[in-house]
């Protein structure tokens, strides 16, 4: 037993004896505040990441100290920690100071000046600035300039504090200064009305707006909040769409800018001497909400009250990219126009997209909805539906039935505050209503300790349009004639409003009886009526527009003349005539002369169908000139 300890005994002592005790050592930032760690290449770990000065606990071995995260441009520093707490540098760059237990980071104070930069800028992980800043960094040390996302460029500061730019493109140096160099870029969204901001650079803006930014580099340029296209500038500041011309080459990116470019979202101009106009396409889409009361709103277009819209809107939009319509700050669906008008709805439920005779396209979308009743059941508190900038339901109580849209997220809210006011006691639960009118996820909904039960309302039944009878009118001017169109005969058995849509050789008119213009012939008016949730099918009626009245002739004056021979020439003069379609001839029988006597010269004058009027004129010949008598000469016998 007594040998058995023994061994136990060395066994302990040899291991103890390889055991390594860990140094602790402090490190001293010196105010510098961005993060630092400290990988052992040993066990090839990876310490946490550390801000400000901190005493830990490190293992004798080879490190790297690390000054910076690697993703913002940082880099390790190589270390080596003996037993005894000596530290050595085995980078030697200029970075650290180091003696016994101590690592004392060598910092110096530089200055970052945007100089008309339009964007942020940040230093490694220092946070994102503006305005020109002073930021202390280490020396020795190589770091990241980011001026957006994926903007930026970069510089190394040696031991001596000499900073050596990346790109001496994107800026130049003086002593510790690190001044921006910037071109103006124009951008002029025409007549569009949304925002657009450089990702992570500029606010969001809208109509012309002339941005200062660092040649050299590739933009990410979002418009609406939505959907982006990538330009560059090049080292001599022209905008281009290819990012090959960038200073980064082929990037991973260049697929989908290829394919932007491709749907003409923008176009370049110049002002300058360079390429320096953004110009973006546009297009035009009309939206219709139907019978749909609550507020909605297409993402970051500035139009209507703050940005809401109601009825039926025309927008001016970007083409090819996606626009968000908004229902409540969560609920949503997504569509598209593209370069030629026609839309396109990304869930293919919440919005139908109707082809326009107007713009010959598929140009007019409408909100697909149902009438639901929310029902709170033993509840008798306020509840809403309202989220965000969303409002569907003010504050209520009780039962109530409202108009949701197809395919979007609703919430109904408990102990509910007023509309637009914050609140700690609310409960919230999401629903939604398929285009078959169920809902989902179930029409038993628990909203914290209630159960509202939601049931869709009778399913809407399309409404019958009537055009009215046929109608022959008389033709009034050579375009045609005015007719009041008759679409009083149309009904809805849901007793819902209607709204009235014609299309016929006159264009598009609205109303229950528009008057429009018809041309002469045999015509078809279209009339298809809307309940606010779906349209009737077309009914059409013919108008007959014709002329059947006559010219009316004026014939000229009559005519006396004295004879002056048996047949005499006569200048009769020209008869006029009015038609309210055109006269097409006017003609008479007259002859070239006259004989003596009283003649009728009859008038016809022609419209273009052939209806025909005519007129008299009377022209007497007479013969008052008594005769000249020459008798033979005198006779003398």
């Amino acid at each position: 037993m007594g040998n058995y300890v023994k061994l136990l005994l060395a066994g302990l002592f040899m291991f103890a004896a390889t055991v390594v005790q860990a140094v602790p050592v402090s490190v001293q930032t010196n105010g510098f505040t961005q993060e630092w760690y400290t990988n052992s290449l040993a066990s090839g770990g990876y310490s946490p990441y550390y801000n400000g000065d901190k005493i830990i606990d490190l293992t004798p071995g080879r490190y790297y100290f690390g000054i910076v995260h690697p993703g913002a441009g940082g880099q390790g520093h190589l270390i080596e920690v003996l037993a005894d707490g000596t530290i050595n540098d085995l980078a030697n760059d200029g970075a650290l100071s180091l003696s016994p237990g101590v690592i004392s980071l060598n910092i110096i104070d530089i200055t970052i000046d945007p100089a008309g930069y339009e964007g942020r800028w940040q230093l490694g992980h220092s946070g994102w600035k503006k305005p020109k800043a002073t930021v202390r960094v280490v020396k020795g040390q190589h770091y990241g300039l980011s001026l957006g996302w994926p903007m930026g460029t970069g510089f190394t500061i040696n031991a001596a504090g000499q900073l050596t730019l990346d790109d001496p493109i994107a800026a130049s140096v003086t002593g510790t200064i690190l001044i921006l160099n910037t071109v103006p870029v124009h951008f002029d969204p025409v007549n569009y009305l949304g925002q657009y901001a450089i990702h992570y650079g500029t606010r969001w803006i809208s109509g012309k707006n002339t941005l200062m930014l660092v040649p050299n580099q590739n933009y990410y340029f979002g418009i609406a909040g939505m959907d982006a296209i990538y330009f560059a500038l090049d080292a001599q500041g022209n905008v281009n769409l290819d990012f090959s011309k960038g200073p980064s080459g082929p990037n991973p990116t260049q697929y989908w800018l290829d394919k932007i470019a491709d749907k003409s979202v923008i176009a370049l101009a110049s002002i300058g001497s360079r390429v320096d106009t953004i110009r973006f396409k546009n297009t035009q889409a009309s939206i219709d909400l139907g019978s749909y009361v609550g507020l909605v709103a297409v993402h970051r277009i500035l139009v209507g009250n703050r940005g809401h819209i109601s009825g039926k809107q025309s927008l001016v939009l970007v083409p090819n990219l996606r626009n968000g319509i908004y229902l409540n700050a969560w609920g949503h669906f997504f569509f598209r126009v593209d370069a030629l008008g026609n839309l396109t709805v990304e869930n293919g439920v919440s919005a139908s997209v109707n082809y326009s005779t107007q713009t010959g396209l598929f140009s007019d979308m409408v909100l697909n909805n149902h009438k639901v009743q929310v029902d709170p059941g033993a509840y008798t508190g306020n509840w809403d539906m309202w989220e965000g900038s969303g409002l569907v339901v003010t504050q209520t109580t009780g039962p109530k039935t409202i108009t949701m849209v197809d395919g979007v997220d609703y919430p109904i809210r408990t102990s509910a505050a007023p509309w637009g006011t914050a609140t700690t006691s609310v409960s919230k639960t999401w629903f939604q209503v398929t285009p078959a009118c169920q809902i989902t996820p179930s029409g038993i909904i628990p909203v914290g300790t209630e159960i509202f039960q939601v049931s869709c309302v009778n399913p809407n039944i399309a409404p019958v349009a009537h055009a009215g009878g046929a109608q022959t009118v008389e033709q009034t001017s050579p375009a045609g004639a005015l007719v009041t169109l008759n679409g009083s005969g149309s009904s809805d058995a849901d007793g819902d409003s209607l709204t009235y849509a014609w299309t016929g050789p006159f264009g598009t008119a609205d109303g229950i009886a528009p008057t429009v213009q018809f041309p002469a012939g045999t015509n078809n008016a279209n009339l298809t009526v809307n309940d606010g949730t779906v349209d009737s099918s077309g009914n059409s009626v013919i108008i007959t527009v014709q002329d059947t009245t006559a010219p009316v002739v004026t014939a000229p004056a009559a005519i006396k003349v004295e004879a002056t021979g048996a047949q005499t020439t006569v200048a009769i003069g020209t008869a006029t005539a009015t038609d309210a379609v055109g006269v097409v001839s006017i003609s008479s029988d007259a002859l070239t002369s006259f004989a003596l006597g009283t003649t009728t010269v009859n008038w016809t004058a022609a419209d273009a169908v052939g209806n025909s009027g005519t007129a008299t004129q009377s022209v007497t010949v007479s013969d008052t000139t008594a005769p000249v008598l020459t008798v033979p000469a005198n006779v003398s016998i």
